[in-house]
């Protein structure tokens, strides 16, 4: 299942994400599902850093993810409900 490594802040997702997901893409977190991922907030912007087919890291600012550092610190260990997990990619 989805998970995230409190420790290292990974996000691991049970799917491999699209070729257009890459680092540096701006993220806006929906807040929806039955639990939410702690540490973000609806509506949030984030930036994610791509670290695997299926591993990114979230990121306050374009050039934190591009350079690894102002991760944002999530405190979810599960990501059971698949809607938690929703993300838009910003055009």
């Amino acid at each position: 299942s989805n998970s995230v490594d409190n420790s290292t802040d990974v996000i691991t997702l049970t799917h491999r994400m699209g070729s257009n997901l890459t680092t540096e893409t701006k993220l806006t977190y929906n807040g929806q599902g039955t639990d939410l991922i702690t540490g973000l907030s609806s509506g949030q912007v984030v930036y994610m850093r791509r670290i695997g087919p299926n591993k990114i890291t979230l990121h306050t600012s374009q050039a934190g993810a591009r350079d690894n550092n102002s991760r944002v610190n999530l405190t979810s260990t599960s990501l059971s409900d698949a809607k938690r997990f929703c993300f838009f990619k910003s055009w």
